[in-house]
């Protein structure tokens, strides 16, 4: 029993030592573009073939609108601190998690955002078909990360 313990821990071992380690890049442009809403819904932004679903009526929706029809671009950072403070950006800072919907081949990544007032978290959607984009966000999945939005 002994040794089969101890052969059931190196094997775990091994499994977890030869596992590759992905690094978490500093930064990611995500999506740069014309920035677009869309007409039948009032959630839904779109940069090319990237998708995001922001809560009407909130201060971050109101923000956005003002970069329709502008050059926009996101970036995901585990460093904010970099972009500083300014009018035309906005950093996002929670949880990435992400899924896949294998019908529609949509890839979704959905940031938890902590309202520091509140402590109530509050999720932005982002979508993307196309397999390139998607991936960029894979080195950031189930970590905390910053969404950084800048129009102009």
């Amino acid at each position: 029993m002994r040794k089969s313990l101890i052969l059931l821990s190196l094997l775990v071992l091994a499994a977890c030592v030869s596992r590759p380690v992905i690094p978490i890049l500093d930064r990611s442009l995500i999506a740069s573009g014309t920035l677009e809403h869309h007409v039948l819904t009032d959630d839904l932004f779109r940069i090319n073939d990237f998708w995001m679903r922001v809560t009407p009526d909130t201060e971050f929706h109101r923000w956005l609108s003002q970069g329709v029809d502008h050059h926009v671009s996101i970036t995901l950072t585990t460093q904010p601190e970099r972009y500083g403070d300014s009018r035309n950006i906005r950093i996002l800072t929670g949880t990435l998690v992400h899924n896949t919907s294998i019908e529609a081949m949509v890839v979704t990544h959905i940031l938890y955002v902590q309202d520091p007032a509140t402590r109530a978290f509050s999720p932005i959607t982002f979508e993307t078909v196309d397999p390139h984009t998607a991936a960029k966000w894979d080195n950031y999945d189930n970590a905390e990360v910053s969404v950084v939005i800048k129009i102009g």
